[in-house]
Parts: structure tokens; C-alpha cells; sequence
């Protein structure tokens, strides 16, 4: 059985998000993701803050080195697959 924890990164700071990421790393989970909104999910009073699912992921692999790092959901309908293709990171092979 595999174990993993699912963090929305709505109304916290990346300080407390990188804080989660490594003691997940450490604790034995096999995978950690955020999730696509670009809004309030649930909606509180419409204007805080919610960090970027792309942007969290390359922060999560910076910050662990155990887990596998993703996103829950990609939403299609506003992220193109091309651009969303390029927005992986390089390979070094």
C-alpha cells in the first residue's frame, strides 16, 4: 500500500509549504502533490492567496529527494498541452 499527502497551497506561506514537503520526504510517504486552482477552492472571500501547481512542483523536487512529486489534477481547460509539455523540466541525459 502506498501513502501519499495531498497539500492545496491556498492561504499558506511557501515557508510552511517547503516545512511539509521535506517532513513528508522524511516520514516515508511515496508521493506528495498540490493541486490546479487559480482561485479560493472553497470559496472564503475571493482573494487569497494560492501559489501555482507547475511552480509548487519544481519547488517540491527541490525540496525532497524521496517522494514522487506531481499535481492531482492539471486543469485542460486552460493550460494548452503543448505549453504545459514545455513546462517540464529538462532532461539530463
Amino acid at each position: 500500500m502506498n501513502f501519499g499527502l495531498h497539500i492545496g497551497q491556498q492561504n499558506i506561506s511557501m515557508r510552511e509549504l517547503r516545512r511539509l514537503w521535506r517532513w513528508a520526504d522524511g516520514a516515508g510517504f511515496d508521493w506528495v502533490d498540490v493541486w490546479d486552482h487559480f482561485y479560493e477552492a472553497p470559496p472564503v472571500h475571493g482573494n487569497g492567496s494560492c501559489f501555482e501547481a507547475t511552480t509548487c512542483t519544481a519547488a517540491m523536487a527541490r525540496e525532497t529527494a524521496n517522494v514522487r512529486v506531481g499535481v492531482l489534477v492539471l486543469g485542460v481547460g486552460y493550460r494548452h498541452p503543448a505549453v504545459l509539455g514545455n513546462a517540464r523540466a529538462p532532461s539530463t541525459t
